[in-house]
């Protein structure tokens, strides 16, 4: 843009003229400049394929008689590559006006077809038809990121309100048992203090260790402050040893 041309206004739609002549891309760059629109201008297939690959544009322009690549190629390897996040409408401007040129084009991705020499009015009308189309795609696009960002959100929300249910049960249950346990625990001991047969003493020391176990297990409920998990044969399970706090906090 030259300094004597006007800046486009904030937030206006970016037209790439993808033209070799020099002649109809300086008037269509000056026709849309004039409409407001923000322009830039390729004179090769390669730079304007490459502008592409950089992304910022609301729409393409684009002849098809172009030097190094021409516009139907271009047109197919815009549509391959998938480059912008949101679907970039592409009319071509071009003198080859036959119905085999225009189904070519239209096969390539092509989303309208103009014929040199042009209506000026037509094109603008067309221009401003497929903008408005972008403009509709792009705000249909962020009500659906913002409505997936929402979603998440409540996701991980309830995930965590579950979670923190889990950690409340367990802590809970724990209190519970260790409680009930409490009493076998002190029989077996008084139990371990008296001359008891060999077998029945054998017994005991079982039960005693085996409760202990378990009480162990109750104490690291008491300090789960997280729930983490781990597989087994029937599925995930509770993991203790990385879910509770640490003694050391």
């Amino acid at each position: 843009m030259s300094a004597c041309e006007p800046s486009p206004p904030p937030g206006a739609a970016r037209v790439l003229v993808v033209e070799d002549e020099a002649g109809i891309a300086d008037l269509l760059q000056e026709v849309l400049r004039g409409e407001g629109y923000a322009v830039e201008h390729a004179a090769t297939g390669a730079d304007g394929l490459a502008r592409i690959a950089a992304g910022g544009l609301d729409l393409v322009l684009l002849d098809l008689m172009l030097p190094e690549v021409d516009g139907l190629e271009l047109c197919r390897r815009a549509r391959a590559a998938a480059l912008d996040d949101v679907y970039l409408p592409i009319i071509i401007v071009t003198a080859l006006a036959s119905s085999a040129d225009r189904r070519a084009g239209f096969t390539a991705g092509a989303d309208d077809y103009v014929a040199k020499p042009f209506d000026m009015e037509e094109l603008l009308a067309r221009v401003q038809v497929w903008l408005r189309i972008r403009a509709q795609a792009k705000a249909s696009r962020e009500t659906l990121l913002c409505q997936q960002g929402a979603l998440g959100e409540a996701e991980r929300r309830a995930m965590a309100a579950r979670l923190e249910g889990v950690t409340l049960a367990a802590r809970e249950i724990a209190d519970l048992l260790t409680n009930d346990i409490q009493a076998p625990v002190g029989v077996l001991e008084l139990l371990q203090q008296e001359p008891l047969p060999p077998r029945l003493q054998e017994l005991v020391d079982v039960a005693v260790k085996s409760l202990e176990s378990a009480a162990e297990h109750l104490y690291q409920l008491q300090r789960v402050v997280r729930v983490e998990t781990k597989e087994t044969p029937l599925g995930p399970s509770l993991d203790l040893t990385r879910s509770v706090k640490p003694e050391s906090e």
